[in-house]
């Protein structure tokens, strides 16, 4: 394994040599083998939202039920402190699909219908996740696209954690 293209410092902080002498790269990759031995990756550890009883919510694993729903184009899950509750609130901050609405709803919908089917997408997400820690709590609208890399992805850090 190589490691990291062009960055040697990370690569150095991130291999590791097992007692068999084989070299592992550290990603930052969270997952888990089923009974079938399949891999399933749920999220990245510098991602992951803890709550004060010690449960961890990976966030990619709730955009990915999230974004199932017609109405919601892309989404970003965050954890963002209460601080009467001494909690994090994990808030969805959704870029609606806006040719779904118009479809649906014709060119006059309204805020009103946006919020109506984002909630029922929220509701529909944390019935799958029932009696579990992994719910959304609150979502907001993002009136543009969330900011992305050259190839795609949204970039985290740059999501507004005052919302």
């Amino acid at each position: 394994m190589s490691g990291y293209y062009r960055n040697e410092k990370a690569t150095q902080e991130s291999i590791f040599e097992d007692d068999s002498g084989n070299r592992w790269l550290h990603t930052g990759d969270l997952g888990y083998i089923d009974e079938d031995g399949a891999l399933h990756i749920v999220g990245r550890k510098g991602n992951i939202i803890a709550t004060s009883k010690g449960k961890q919510i990976y966030p990619e694993e709730l955009e990915a039920a999230l974004t199932r729903s017609p109405y919601v184009k892309e989404c970003v899950v965050v954890g963002v402190p209460d601080s009467k509750a001494g909690e994090y609130d994990t808030v969805a901050v959704i870029y609606p699909e806006e040719s779904r609405f118009v479809e649906q709803y014709g060119a006059g919908y309204t805020d009103a219908t946006v919020s109506r089917e984002l909630e029922i997408a929220i509701d529909t997400v944390n019935d799958r996740f029932d009696g579990t820690h992994k719910r959304i709590s609150r979502f907001t609208v993002s009136e543009t696209e969330l900011p992305k890399t050259a190839d795609g992805k949204i970039i985290r850090a740059l999501i507004d954690k005052n919302v």
